[in-house]
Formats: C-alpha cells, sequence, structure tokens
C-alpha cells in the first residue's frame, strides 16, 4: 500500500512541476528575434498542447492576445489592423496564426523582392561608373 501512495505522490509532484514551467513559458512567451511566424507558432501551440494535458487552459481571447503581443514592435501596424478589424473574442488562434502566416509570406516576398532590385540597381550602378572611369581615362 505504501509503495502505490509513494508512486502518486512522485507523480503528482512531477505533473506539478511541468505544469509549472509550461506555465512560466506561457506567461513569458515571446517571439524570438530570429523566429518566423511558423516556428514560433509551432513553440506555442507545444506550450498550449502542454498546459492542456496537464488539465489547465486559457480562455481564446487571451490566448489570442498572448500571440498578438508577443510579436515583435515591427509587428506592430499588423496587430493594431486585426484589432481593429476582429473581434478577439470570436478570432481562433487557428485563424490568427493563418492571418500572420500570410502577412509573413507577404513581407518576405517583398523584401526578396526589393534584395533582388536593390542588387540589379547595385550591378547597374557598378557598370555606369566603370564605364566612366574607362571614358575618362
Amino acid at each position: 500500500m505504501g509503495q502505490a501512495w509513494i508512486h502518486h505522490e512522485g507523480t503528482s509532484q512531477v505533473k506539478k512541476s511541468k505544469l509549472g514551467i509550461l506555465t512560466l513559458d506561457y506567461e513569458t512567451f515571446k517571439m524570438k528575434p530570429k523566429e518566423d511566424i511558423k516556428e514560433m507558432s509551432d513553440q506555442f501551440t507545444m506550450i498550449i498542447n502542454g498546459l492542456k494535458f496537464y488539465g489547465k487552459t486559457y480562455p481564446n481571447e487571451e490566448v489570442v492576445r498572448k500571440v498578438l503581443y508577443s510579436l515583435p514592435t515591427s509587428w506592430d501596424p499588423k496587430v493594431t489592423a486585426i484589432e481593429d478589424a476582429k473581434s478577439l473574442k470570436i478570432l481562433s488562434l487557428d485563424e490568427l496564426i493563418g492571418y500572420l502566416l500570410t502577412h509573413d509570406l507577404r513581407l518576405n516576398k517583398r523584401s526578396e523582392e526589393e534584395r533582388v532590385m536593390n542588387k540589379n540597381v547595385s550591378k547597374a550602378l557598378k557598370s555606369t561608373t566603370n564605364n566612366d572611369s574607362e571614358s575618362s581615362e
């Protein structure tokens, strides 16, 4: 009888410890500097699922706000747009992640296009500069 009680107490203690760690992870959650939306959402989902496993859940609106406020300040315009356009009470975490992923794809596409344009402008300037120096000789 004593052995079962010790096993149960140990299991209960481990559960409390894991729940405490996951709760801290949730409360301090922020998107990391080099992380993209997919990586961030995967990490957040792991925390939320872990909390659910141990019986702790947060209201949907709180979870959605947590994700929005975990984004870096460069995302502030998008956060404001989502807050203005959507009711956070009914916006699901999956919908929010979908909006963020779409926005992230747009940003990455634009920055890639800008990088290619800047590279082409730089090549054109070098070519012009080389031609100018050759003609002045």
